[in-house]
Parts: structure tokens; C-alpha cells; sequence
């Protein structure tokens, strides 16, 4: 199960992409002798192209065979099964194990996307006091 970003985030990073490279062709059409340093406009685009299509596939998170991974740059993952504690505040959840903790944005999630995050969370059986879900609708 992938819990997808929002579109928002998806078409910001698209959208700057062009931005940034609109900006480079003018600044290379307008100038007579052009830089190294010139091209950097269509680095930046570049760096937010490969951003927009990363997310867009892998997007912000993947639940599959009890492993919850995170899908940025340097992945992150735990295993559902050592969760013991749910933190849930304004920014999210933190997952807590014995050992470490794994934030969870959901600023950043789709709604639909959030509604299937808390229905695995739920299905974790944790008991009421270590769960942000006891006794409170979502």
C-alpha cells in the first residue's frame, strides 16, 4: 500500500522545475558570454524535476509485509509488528520502538492516503494508553 503526497507538494516541485528553467534559458539568451556559473538555473531544475517524477512514483510512504519505509533519499523503515507506542501531536505521528523512532508528516499525506495510514495504525493493536486512537473518532 503506498500513502501518497499531497498534489500540492507534487506540482509545486513541477512548477518550479519550469520555473527555473525559463529563467536559465533567459538568462542564457540575454547574455553575450555565458559562465559556468550560468548553468546553474538548469541544475536547479534538473534537481526538481528528479524530485517531482522520485515522488511522484515512489511517493511518501509504503506499507507492505509488516515494514513501514519512508521513500526519501536515504530510506528509512520499521517493522509494524516492534511498534509500541504511537505519539500522535499537530505536525503527526511518531512511531517509538524500543530502540528508535520513526516520524510520520501528515501535512504532507493526501487525505485519502491519511484515512488508510490511520486504519493500519489502528489495526496494531496497542493497548489504549499507548495509542493517540483510543476512545476518539479520526
Amino acid at each position: 500500500m503506498k500513502i501518497r503526497y499531497k498534489k500540492h507538494r507534487l506540482y509545486f516541485n513541477l512548477t518550479y522545475g519550469f520555473i527555473f528553467i525559463a529563467i536559465g534559458l533567459i538568462a542564457y539568451d540575454y547574455k553575450e558570454e555565458n559562465r559556468w556559473t550560468d548553468f546553474g538555473f538548469f541544475f536547479v531544475s534538473l534537481l526538481y524535476f528528479i524530485t517531482y517524477f522520485y515522488e511522484n512514483f515512489y511517493q511518501y510512504l509504503t506499507i507492505k509485509n509488516g515494514i513501514i519505509r519512508k521513500n526519501t533519499l536515504f530510506s528509512k523503515k520499521i517493522n509494524l509488528s516492534e511498534i509500541n507506542w504511537i505519539k500522535k501531536n499537530t505536525f503527526g505521528y511518531t512511531l517509538k520502538t524500543d530502540k528508535r523512532e520513526f516520524r510520520i508528516s501528515t501535512k504532507i499525506i493526501d487525505k485519502n492516503s491519511l484515512k488508510n495510514l490511520n486504519h493500519v495504525l489502528e489495526q496494531l493493536n496497542l493497548p489504549p494508553e499507548r495509542t493517540p486512537f483510543a476512545n476518539k473518532p479520526l
